[in-house]
């Protein structure tokens, strides 16, 4: 062993064995228990002891010394002889140290600062503008090369007198031949300044880096020796520098360093793959913002080329993407304003100012302090606040910040902008909280996480300051904001082989805010490597054992897990189809399953472990087993008729053959070699033999293969292009006709197609070709139809080929690609399908009108034809007019239709019908005015009695189409396709209706199986009637409660009709009715639904008629008659009537006018029970039962005159004057109106003056008792 290998091991042993607590001190080489003495080379005069360099053997960044010259000799002063075995010498060994070029000099001199050194002088020659280097070599076999990094360091004297500044340039290199390319040329830590004026300068080369593999030493001999270093002018001839104090710094792959709290060094070198265990020592062990604790296992990966010092204050760079730190501060707290922040804020359009926050009155943030003032002017719409910095491309960010405003809360709109939900700019809506905190005067937290799809520069807040006053503007209004936080997310990347097979993502903090110290590790990730079996995660590359935590100390760093695997080998798998055994395969474990079979008439569904299919599985088990294949029924008739040819492709085999095509239209007829495929269902009876394949001369290759998006066992065709126009098609012969004129119908081909990105083919077609050749004379625009297509996912293609009608004659219909001569294209064909529907003429009648004739496929979906009638339901098309006849699909031979409709009623249980929509006119977009000229979907009503309506909705929001109903009765009904936020299905009305009364919206929702997840569906009414979500639309939507949503969304069931009704009352509920419908409340998802029968009711609140004459009741007992009526129709609906009173001073004394007598009846300083008083004549209970019923008198018609007598009313109060009004209380669809009539107002006296001024009996039977009461 070399005595500085036995160094090494040495200073390793002397880490390993330190106590468990100590004050480190890294081991040097004076105190090292073996010292280093001179080079065991003879062919070296050199020291090979590292203590003559003292502290320049170890350099932090640099590593160790391998060699050394001062300069005084030009020959080496220290060399390790662990790297360096020999040395190519000069003038017979007089130097080590070469110049170049042509007519450079080296010599030694006097140091141009110190006369009494010596130093080495170089002088660039005259050739041309040459180099002046101090170089140094080795010949192959002289330099023991290793991985890792090689700096140079030297000091450089340069005349000044001899330097041309416009031309010359300072070169320090560290170089290397590899394949012919020179190393890198630098001069990094050089200051050139003082270099030009004559000051010695310490100069440090560029790091050369050797990753282990061989170098062609002078761009000829292969070897592991280099020529490394060199240093000097690349100047005019006669620039003169002077060098001295020479080194050469290796610092090892998988290596790092140890700085004690004496500041000594210590390097660590250590093995590929291994890990390092941190030593107890008095603190922390600490490189920039990581920190690791004694006993700590750390990859030597995440270890390399590292500075670790104990004890030492962790610096975290604020970079953007640094996780558990506000990067608006650079640290974990929050950015208050008290003193001017560094980051840079904007804002759009407004003005700003760091002041103090002095609003009174306002509660929340009450620090006193400052904060970030945004003055808005009248002309700005968006107000958007950013800060500006590196935001990383889909690392999540905690965002948390204080907000207040003076604006308007019933139109404030908050946003943060995130690009999680969108290309960069969607928004998270903090619009109900900011509304609440304003409307209570206090400051508003936010908090959310934002995420982007790419790399940006800041983090943007935005208000719409407009929001509910487009016109007027908001000048004058302020936004203050304070303690803001943005804090990236840690990122945990899973990795194998050194690739990231996934990634997650875990919030720095708390929800509210507060930092983590641990973070939660998902070790359920998984990765299937073929004849592996993951046993878990590691935090250490190359690591054996599954020892991941399922928690780690947050510590601003990264954390990277490492998949830990063990070998499994292959397994045995028999497959079976049915009884047929097709053999046993040794696969790897966990592999793909790509072996596929086929049956006629079936479709391949894959493997499973039991032959009912119940464990369908998709790779390779551990054990050995026995799998089964499973397969599904072919379907031979759909929407699109009867099927002639379908291949899902598991069928392997496929028959080469010549093909010869009819005869062109220009003469000319086409032979060539084809692949033809059986497939899983032909039907050559239909229209006579077909075959469906594609020329594989000067065309393309075949394959059957695995899915390439990943889907297990499915087979599919990889068509590989080795020519032009590869194709894939299906041609008719039409029974031996001497032409393809096929029979009249509906041809429809359906395919799947899959192009991977390394493909560059852009153009593909469906062809339909009239010859059944390989080409023929037909215009592309007739052959050929383009579709779209993304990369590398699949797509569905469909297009029908009406015969006659789009052609005339029908040869071949196929996939086709234009790429012509790229040969290499690959292009993946699933489930080829072609269809056939028999034409027929389908003629539509309403009533004795023609409404349309329509040639049709027999059994495809019957054609939409859209009829329409006043206030009568469109129920379908019949062949007698019958309900029991209806069609949904097209029949075999030609019909008439004729239209079936129910009527609709002008007036029912929610009042009379003021809408009415079965949508059986046409879904159109049209510009409507009502909306601002915006595009919007429309379709028109059956009826609106006062052409006051307009069912629409924008088209960002939705698109409207005319369809049959999806559960088959053959009914017209509206397709809502969703795009994204708050669709809705809305009732607009140019006039909106203030009317007092009950407004009610009816209807029915289907939602298809898989689209519930993707809809909530709420019946709402809005003041505006304009598409745009208005301020409070939410408030009349879901009373402002997103937590109670649940109470007023439509109670779906996914597959089935759904009715849907509810009712808003005016002005108790909303002021005016502007627009009614139904919205979708959850946004960013795109969803498909139906409506049908939409309705709006109107149900107005009759009163309750006042008898205006009050009467005197005197028997037994003496007081006041209140009477009024009800018809018998208000009493059909009331639950409840009597009447409130209450006295006249008391009206007075609080100031409210006798109409003001309601049971709303409040005043400052009183109990309401003590304002008024109320009785029932007649009230129902929970169930609907009558439970008082107190009737005064009821005429022919059934109106019912009912009365209140006020009585005990003491003498004293005999001039004071009663105040009654009757109220009825109506209900309909769960809400309660009260309506009141007219107010009347007597005092006792009063009622006793009439009687007696009337006379009568009325007076002369009670005459005692009336004057005592007016003389009372």
């Amino acid at each position: 062993m070399k005595r500085t290998t036995a160094l090494i091991l040495a200073l390793l042993m002397c880490v390993s064995m330190m106590p468990n607590v100590f004050a480190f001190t890294p081991e040097t080489v004076e105190s090292a228990a073996e010292t280093v003495p001179g080079s065991e080379s003879a062919a070296l005069a050199v020291s090979n002891d590292a203590a003559v360099l003292g502290d320049n053997y170890l350099v932090d960044g640099l590593g160790k010394a391998l060699l050394y010259v001062s300069g005084e000799t030009m020959k080496y002063d220290f060399l390790d002889s662990t790297y360096i075995t020999g040395n190519k010498t000069y003038d017979n060994g007089a130097r080590d140290i070469q110049y170049f070029e042509a007519g450079s000099s080296a010599s030694l001199a006097s140091d141009p600062k110190d006369a009494d050194k010596t130093v080495t002088k170089l002088v660039t020659g005259s050739a041309y503008s040459g180099f002046g280097f101090g170089a140094l070599y080795f010949d192959p076999g002289q330099f023991n090369f290793q991985k890792g990094r090689y700096t140079g360091k030297v000091d450089m004297y340069l005349d000044p007198a001899s330097y041309n500044t416009t031309r010359d340039a300072f070169l320090f290199r560290t170089q290397v031949y590899k394949g012919g390319k020179n190393g890198d040329d630098a001069n990094s830590s050089l200051d050139l300044a003082k270099l030009k004026n004559g000051e010695w300068v310490t100069c440090t080369s560029a790091t050369g880096i050797y990753d282990g593999s061989k170098y062609n030493y002078n761009k000829a001999m292969e070897g592991e020796s280099i020529r490394f270093l060199a240093c000097g002018i690349n100047g005019s001839a006669g620039t003169t520098s002077y060098l001295r104090n020479m080194y050469y710094y290796f610092y090892p792959a998988n290596s790092f360093m140890l700085k004690g709290t004496d500041g000594k060094l210590q390097l660590i070198e250590l093995s590929e793959g291994a890990t390092y265990t941190f030593p107890a020592a008095d603190g922390d062990y600490v490189y920039g913002s990581e920190v690791y604790k004694a006993g700590d296992k750390i990859a030597v990966s995440e270890l390399e080329y590292k500075t670790f010092t104990v004890g030492g204050t962790p610096v975290i760079v604020n970079d953007g993407k640094t996780p558990g730190i506000n990067i608006a501060t650079g640290n974990q707290n929050p950015l208050t304003f008290d003193e001017e922040p560094a980051l840079k804020w904007l804002t759009g359009g407004a003005t700003n100012s760091v002041t103090a926050f002095d609003v009174e009155g306002v509660t929340g943030n009450e620090d006193g302090g400052k904060a970030f003032k945004v003055s808005v002017p009248a002309t700005t719409h968006y107000m958007s606040v950013f800060y500006e910095k590196f935001i990383e491309a889909y690392r999540p960010y905690f965002v948390k910040f204080d907000v207040y405003s003076n604006h308007s809360p019933d139109n404030a709109c908050l946003w943060l902008i995130d690009g999680n939900r969108g290309n960069g700019g969607d928004h998270i809506n903090f619009q109900n909280g900011f509304s609440a905190a304003l409307k209570a005067n206090t400051w508003y937290t936010a908090a959310a996480t934002a995420r982007y799809s790419a790399d940006r520069t800041n983090i943007q807040i935005q208000a719409d300051t407009w929001w509910g006053n487009p016109s007027a503007g908001h000048e004058g209004t302020y936004y203050y904001y304070d303690n803001v936080s943005i804090v990236p997310y840690y990122k945990v990347s899973y990795i194998y082989d050194g690739a990231v097979v996934d990634t997650a993502y875990v919030n720095s903090c708390e929800n509210d805010g507060t930092f983590r110290t641990e973070l939660p590790l998902d070790l359920s990730k998984t990765v299937s490597i073929d004849g592996k079996k993951l046993v878990g995660w590691s935090l250490s590359k190359n690591s054996t054992t599954a020892d991941a935590p399922e928690t780690v100390v947050a510590a601003n760093r990264d954390i990277k897990l490492y998949a830990v695997l063990k070998d499994v080998g292959v397994t045995s798998v028999t497959f079976m189809n049915g009884e047929e055994n097709l053999g046993s395969e040794d696969l790897n474990y966990d592999s793909v399953i790509t072996k596929f079979t086929n049956a006629d008439g079936k479709l391949f569904k894959g493997w499973s472990t039991t032959p009912d299919g119940a464990n369908m599985i998709s790779r390779v088990p551990e054990n050995d087993t026995t799998l089964y294949a499973v397969f599904a029924d072919i379907a031979t008739q759909n929407e699109y008729g009867n099927l002639i040819y379908y291949n899902d492709f598991s069928n392997t085999a496929f028959a080469a053959q010549s093909y010869t095509g009819w005869t062109h239209d220009n003469g000319n007829t086409t032979t060539g070699n084809y692949n033809f495929f059986a497939g899983n269902y032909k039907n050559d009876a239909l229209l006579g033999p077909t075959y469906t394949g594609n020329m594989v001369n000067g065309r393309a290759k075949n394959e059957i293969v695995n899915d390439p998006a990943g889907t297990a066992a499915n087979p599919v065709l990889k068509m590989t292009q080795t020519g032009n126009f590869p194709r894939f098609e299906t041609f008719f012969t039409n029974k031996g006709a001497a032409e393809p004129s096929l029979a009249a119908g509906t041809y429809t081909i359906s395919y799947k197609v899959y192009v991977p990105a390394s493909s560059n083919g852009s153009n593909l077609y469906t062809v339909v070709q009239i010859n059944n050749t390989d080409d023929t004379g037909d215009s592309w625009g007739q052959r050929y139809r383009k579709f779209s297509f993304g990369r590398d996912s699949w797509i569905t293609v469909t297009e029908q080929i009406k015969v006659p009608g789009d052609y005339e004659k029908l040869g071949k219909l196929g996939f086709f690609s234009l790429a012509g001569n790229a040969n290499g294209n690959v292009y993946y064909l699933d489930d080829y399908a072609i269809y056939y529907a028999p034409s027929v003429t389908l003629t539509f009648m309403n009533g004795e009108t023609q409404v349309a004739s329509k040639p049709a496929s027999a059994g495809a979906e019957l054609p939409v034809v859209l009829v329409q009638n006043k206030l009568e339901s469109f129920l379908g098309w019949s062949t007698d007019g019958t309900k029991e006849n209806i069609l949904s699909t097209v029949p075999e031979t030609d019909t008439t239709l004729y239209a079936v409709f129910d009527s609709v009623s002008d007036s029912g249980k929610y009042g009379t019908l003021y809408y009415y929509n079965d949508f059986s006119s046409a879904a159109r977009t049209e510009s409507l005015a009502l909306d601002n000229n915006e595009n919007n979907e429309v379709v028109d009503a059956n009826y609106d009695p006062f052409e006051n309506s307009q069912l629409s909705t924008r088209t960002w929001f939705t698109t409207y189409a005319n369809a049959y109903d999806p559960a088959g009765s053959g009914n017209l009904v509206l397709k809502v396709s969703k795009k994204d936020n708050n669709d809705r299905v809305t009732v607009k009305f140019e006039t909106p209706y203030d009317v007092p009364g009950f407004y009610t919206v009816t209807g029915k929702v289907f939602v298809p199986k898989g689209q519930g997840s993707n809809l909530r569906l709420i019946p709402y009414a809005d003041t505006q009637n304009d598409s745009g979500t208005g301020p409070k639309i939410w408030d009349y939507a879901i009373g402002g409660n997103w937590g109670a949503i649940s109470n007023f969304t439509v109670k779906f069931v996914e597959g089935e009709w759904v009715e849907f009704s509810r009712t808003y009352r005016v002005p108790e509920d909303i002021p005016s009715i502007g627009q009614i419908g139904l919205i979708d409340s959850l946004n960013n998802n795109a969803a498909t639904y139906y409506v049908d029968d939409l309705a709006v009711w109107y149900q107005a609140v009759e009163t309750p008629t006042t008898l205006t004459d009050a009467g005197l009741k005197l028997d037994p007992v003496t007081g006041i008659r209140f009477s009024a009526t009800v018809s018998a129709s208000l009493r059909s609906s009331a639950t409840e009537y009597g009447f409130i009173v209450t006295r006249k001073t008391i009206l007075d004394t609080i100031g409210k006018a006798d109409t003001d007598l309601t049971f709303d009846l409040t005043a400052d300083g009183y109990e309401a029970s003590k304002l008024y008083a109320s009785g029932a004549a007649y009230k129902l209970d929970a169930e609907g039962n009558v439970e008082i019923d107190k009737q005064y008198d009821v005429d022919a018609k059934g109106n019912v005159t009912f009365t209140a007598v006020c009585i005990n009313i003491p003498k004293a109060n005999y001039d004071e004057k009663i105040v009654s009004r009757p109220y009825v209380m109506i209900a309909l669809n769960g809400k309660t109106i009260t309506a009141y009539g007219k107010t009347v107002s007597c005092t006792v006296k009063e009622a006793a003056q009439a009687i007696k001024d009337a006379g009568g009996s009325a007076y002369e039977d009670n005459k005692d008792l009336i004057d005592e009461i007016l003389g009372a």
